[in-house]
C-alpha cells in the first residue's frame, strides 16, 4: 500500500509529505493496522479549507461591538449581517488553492446555529438561537447555501461543531453554568439531548449530503458516557463515509 501524505486543513497548512518518518509498529495480536476506505479517501484529498462565519467573530464588519458569544447573547436582528456571503468567491479561492474539501463552523462556542434548527427543548419549544431568528438578508440557511456551492464546484463538505462549551446554552467543560438570554435552564443530560438533535440535523445526508469530515472541536469533554455513545452511533448511522477529527476521532490533521 503506498504511503499517503496526511491531509491538511487550511488554517494554515501544507503537505505532510517529507515532514515525518512513519514508523508502523505491529499490534501484538492484530498486526499492522490498515486505514479504512474513508481514511484512504480523506488522505488522498491532501488539502482542505475551513470557513468560520457567524456571530461569534469579533471585529467582523457585520457584528456590532460587544455582540459576540462573549458579550451580548441575544439573537441578532435580521439586519445584523449587512452583507451576503459570496459563496462563489469561497469556492474560487478553494479551487485556486487546490483544496479538495472544506469544513464550515456550523455552530461554534456561541451556540449560534448557521441553519434554522428545529431541535426541541424539553418543554417542546424549538431551539431559538439560529439563523431562523436572524436570517442573513433573507438567507435563513447558510448551511444549505454552503453545501450547494461546494457541491457545484466538486469540493467536499464538512461540519465543525463545538461540543466542549456553549456560552449561550450554558455548557462549559462538563458543567452547566449561567447561560444567555432566551436560553432555557437545562440539566447536562438535557443539553446533550438538544445538541445531539442538532448534530442529527447537520449530519442528515438527505438534508445536507454526505460530508467528508466531521470536526468535534474540543472533543466531547464533559459529555456522559451514554451521550458519547449516542453521538458515535449517530455518526455511524448518518455519516459512515466521513472521517472525524477529535471526539470520536478517526483522523489526525496538521494545521
Amino acid at each position: 500500500m503506498p504511503i499517503r501524505p496526511l491531509p491538511v486543513l487550511l488554517l494554515l497548512c501544507g503537505t505532510a509529505q517529507g515532514l515525518f518518518t512513519v514508523h508502523r509498529v505491529p499490534h501484538p495480536t492484530i498486526g499492522i493496522a490498515q486505514p479504512s476506505a474513508a481514511q484512504l479517501r480523506w488522505m488522498d484529498l491532501e488539502l482542505g479549507a475551513m470557513i468560520s462565519y457567524g456571530i461569534g467573530m469579533p471585529n467582523a464588519p457585520w457584528v456590532p461591538p460587544n455582540t459576540t458569544c462573549f458579550g451580548n447573547f441575544s439573537a441578532p436582528p435580521a439586519g445584523l449581517f449587512n452583507c451576503t456571503p459570496n459563496f462563489a468567491q469561497w469556492t474560487r479561492a478553494f479551487q485556486a488553492l487546490g483544496a479538495k474539501y472544506s469544513v464550515i463552523a456550523a455552530s461554534g462556542g456561541c451556540g449560534y446555529a448557521l441553519w434554522p434548527s428545529q431541535a426541541k427543548f424539553p418543554d417542546g419549544t424549538t431551539y431559538n438561537y439560529s439563523t431562523a431568528q436572524s436570517p442573513l438578508l433573507g438567507m435563513p440557511d447558510i448551511m444549505r447555501a454552503y453545501v450547494d456551492a461546494m457541491t457545484a464546484s466538486n469540493i467536499g463538505t464538512g461540519v465543525y461543531f463545538q461540543l466542549e462549551y456553549d456560552y449561550w446554552g450554558g455548557f462549559l467543560h462538563g458543567s452547566m453554568s449561567p447561560n444567555g438570554p432566551g436560553a432555557p435552564k437545562l440539566s447536562a443530560e438535557e443539553y446533550f439531548n438538544v445538541t445531539t438533535q442538532m448534530l442529527a440535523e447537520v449530519w442528515d445526508p438527505d438534508r445536507y449530503g454526505n460530508h467528508t469530515e466531521l470536526w468535534f472541536d474540543g472533543g466531547l469533554v464533559g459529555w456522559s458516557a451514554s451521550a458519547v455513545a449516542a453521538v458515535a452511533a449517530l455518526m455511524k448511522r448518518l455519516q459512515p463515509g466521513a472521517v472525524a477529527f477529535q471526539g470520536e476521532s478517526t483522523c489526525r490533521e496538521i494545521q
